[in-house]
């Protein structure tokens, strides 16, 4: 899903609901961050639900919705990791020596 002034794409799986996000060319270290970040409250808004289902049908609405989380909250929490000393630097992002991603996460089912 294309999320407007944003340096990735993310997109919700609607029947495996595994998030993918795809980084363009142009993103930096703190649009990584962002990406996860979102990520994450798109993985927190769609664990309660148990049957594919029910994520398949608004899998859009979803990633829409917690992009207006991450608009909301998402300066504040960069914020505070500069000012607790976090490296945030492009030198930490890749964590992963795959070229086909910068990051996996794997989940328990």
């Amino acid at each position: 899903t294309l999320v407007p002034d944003e340096r990735y794409l993310i997109r919700l799986g609607e029947k495996s609901q595994d998030i993918d996000i795809i980084y363009f060319h142009e993103a930096e270290a703190k649009d990584v961050i962002r990406g996860m970040y979102h990520a994450c409250l798109l993985r927190h808004a769609t664990k309660a639900f148990r049957e594919p289902e029910m994520v398949s049908s608004n899998a859009d609405e979803y990633v829409r919705r917690t992009h207006e989380q991450v608009k909301d909250h998402f300066p504040s929490l960069f914020d505070q990791l500069c000012s607790k000393g976090w490296n945030t630097g492009s030198d930490v992002t890749i964590i992963e020596g795959s070229s086909s991603y910068r990051i996996s996460i794997a989940t328990s089912k």
